[in-house]
């Protein structure tokens, strides 16, 4: 006899009681970390890759930004 729960084969019991498929799984994964990952791209990510397109211009004058 093994120590797995009945339903340990496909599916996970809910707080309801309604087994979630792989697809449901995936499906609240994205539900939850999608607000974080947009945070994290919006936060980070833009900033970052801002820093990196300025670094290719050359200095103006009066400090400005032009093309190399």
């Amino acid at each position: 006899m093994t120590n797995q729960p009945p339903n340990a084969d496909r599916s996970v019991d809910v707080c309801f009681g309604q087994p979630l498929t792989r697809a449901g799984h995936w499906w609240r994964s994205a539900l939850f970390s999608g607000p974080a990952v947009l945070w994290l791209t919006g936060l980070l990510m833009v900033p970052l890759l801002m820093v990196v397109g300025i670094s290719f211009f050359t200095r103006g004058e009066y400090g400005g930004m032009g093309w190399p």
